[in-house]
């Protein structure tokens, strides 16, 4: 015993007192008091490690409100303490921090810190600043590792791998092979107009945000893989990946705050799907995904039997700027260009329709609009020809600015050396920010910006509203989702028109065009937005449906 009590160290008068008696006592009765002098031990160790772990707090807080680089920019108090700020916002409250950031704005001015080292801007000119192609500044892992997929030039995290990245993507969005995927395009919806015929025949509500995302999930499958998952064949448009697309997206900011995607993913399928049986969807993509890439590395030639390039024709050219990717690397830019073709697209779709009906008359004049460019019915004009509709124009335009494309702040890191933004200098590391929320709800830019006023693109000033577009393109995520003319600053090569900006002509002329439609049991709460990366409803959007016989 007394060995064992200099080994440990047992320090205390008690434990003498009890090793001195020891030979004219029990064992047993010895060994309970030092077990419980052990315990006491531990408590006040644990004390101890409690106390220091509250002291560390203390002065951390006392830190960034006192002594951090940026505690001269203005913002709440608890943001600039805790990162549990935004966290309340996003987690607790439900993605509301990115609207929370517009009253900030209100409060404090253009620069607000909401977290301990994060700014958020909100003047447009900024926007070239921090997300300029040639900008030095890299993207916040914190965000952008959340995703799953850390090796697709959205992910990227050096700006110089994902620029080229990005050149060997870009062709494959040209206006010329935009052009030539009218067929496909034009042949996917008039498949979900039969859909939706059917639920007019049986006087029937459709989820027509589901409806347009699985049109979109056609079109961009075919195209990018050469293998569509026909989810409009699915009954009630409730394919695996759709019903997948719902429920991941709600659970963004979990994923982000408490980084489980990566880890979550690598375990075992079956384990995967029973912690998180919405996952299906999802799962499934990525292992179709990495079949593909393992059946078309191994044998390139399958390539020659598409129609049409793919994205593996792309990066599996033995000539491609930066060299042939890894196998995870390729499925992690097919699983990039899955979610950034289908998931927006329908978003903009969805949004856009809802406020269309909601605004009295406003159904009857785009229909009206549209029937100058396409009197036949059956006689359906091309791409080009709708797009000279300048008010199909508008009505697109204000359902990208309503809709906001993305609407979470796309955090980027400032240099180590520092840098000046809005002439204010910028410590090296900071993270700094914007979101597509702060300008298109800016009423100075936008005047009454919660009212959908397709009209505002038409009057005189409407170059300088394409001009906030302009800076704000690449907040629709990447190239495929930018609209034409509107150079996207994360995005070589955007002044080309984007697939989805065909998708967006081509189904609302054809949908409006084929039918009159009305919102059923879906109310205006129902619609509102929440930050889910990309805005998501808070319910869905029934619609019903009357065939336009003439």
């Amino acid at each position: 015993m007394i060995w064992v009590g200099r080994v440990y160290n047992f320090e205390h008068p008690l434990l003498g007192q009890c090793l001195i008696h020891h030979r004219h006592t029990n064992t047993n009765i010895t060994t309970l008091i030092i077990m419980g002098i052990l315990n006491i031990g531990l408590v006040t160790s644990a004390v101890y490690l409690l106390g220091a772990w509250a002291a560390y707090l203390v002065l951390l807080v006392f830190y960034r409100l006192h002594l951090h680089p940026l505690r001269r920019f203005p913002g709440p108090k608890k943001a600039a303490a805790t990162g549990w700020y935004s966290a309340y916002w996003d987690l607790y409250v439900g993605g509301q921090m990115a609207k929370h950031l517009v009253d900030l704005h209100k409060e404090y001015g253009p620069i607000v810190r909401f977290e301990p080292n994060h700014l958020h801007f909100s003047s447009p000119e900024v926007y070239s600043t921090i997300y300029s192609s040639t900008s030095k500044l890299t993207k916040d892992p914190n965000l952008y590792l959340s995703f799953g997929a850390p090796e697709s030039v959205f992910t990227l995290l050096d700006p110089a791998i994902a620029r080229t990245r990005r050149e060997v993507i870009s062709p494959m969005f040209s206006r010329r092979m935009v052009l030539s995927l009218q067929p496909l395009i034009s042949g996917k919806i008039r498949k979900l107009c039969d859909k939706l015929s059917g639920y007019a025949d049986r006087d029937e509500a459709a989820d027509i945000v589901s409806g347009f995302r699985s049109a979109s999930i056609d079109i961009i499958t075919q195209y990018c893989y050469n293998e569509c998952l026909d989810s409009l064949d699915v009954e009630g448009f409730k394919h695996d990946i759709v019903l997948t697309i719902k429920a991941t997206s709600q659970s963004f900011w979990f994923v982000k705050y408490f980084s489980l995607a990566d880890w979550i993913l690598t375990l075992p399928t079956k384990v995967t799907l029973r912690l998180l049986p919405e996952l299906k969807g999802f799962v499934d993509l990525r292992e179709s995904i990495e079949e593909q890439v393992k059946r078309y590395m191994k044998n390139p030639s399958l390539l020659e039997k598409s129609s049409h390039p793919t994205v593996y024709h792309r990066f599996l050219d033995p000539e491609v700027k930066g060299g042939i990717p890894s196998a995870s690397s390729l499925s992690d830019e097919a699983q990039n260009l899955f979610f950034a073709g289908s998931d927006t697209v329908g978003t903009t779709l969805g949004f856009g329709t809802y406020y269309i009906l909601a605004t009295p008359g406003l159904q009857e004049k785009l229909f009206a609009e549209i029937c100058e460019v396409w009197p036949v019915l059956e006689e359906e004009p091309t791409y080009e020809h709708l797009e000279k509709s300048a008010y199909l124009t508008a009505v697109i335009k204000e359902s990208l600015r309503i809709s906001h494309g993305t609407v979470a702040p796309l955090s980027r890191v400032v240099p180590a050396s520092g840098m000046t933004i809005q002439d204010q200098p910028i410590p090296g590391g900071t993270v700094v920010s914007m979101d597509a929320p702060t300008l298109h709800l800016n009423p100075t830019i936008f005047p009454s910006p919660d009212t959908f006023l397709p009209a505002r693109w038409l009057d005189s000033n409407a170059k300088d509203l394409e001009n906030v577009q302009q800076r704000t393109a690449s907040m629709y995520w990447i190239k495929v989702t930018t609209p034409p003319n509107i150079s996207s600053l994360d995005f070589p090569g955007a002044n080309d028109d984007s697939l989805a900006w065909a998708e967006l002509y081509i189904a609302f002329a054809t949908v409006f065009r084929r039918f009159e439609m009305a919102v059923w049991e879906t109310s205006k709460e129902d619609m509102e937005w929440i930050d889910c990366f990309t805005p998501c409803s808070k319910g869905e959007l029934k619609v019903k449906f009357k065939i336009r016989r003439e």
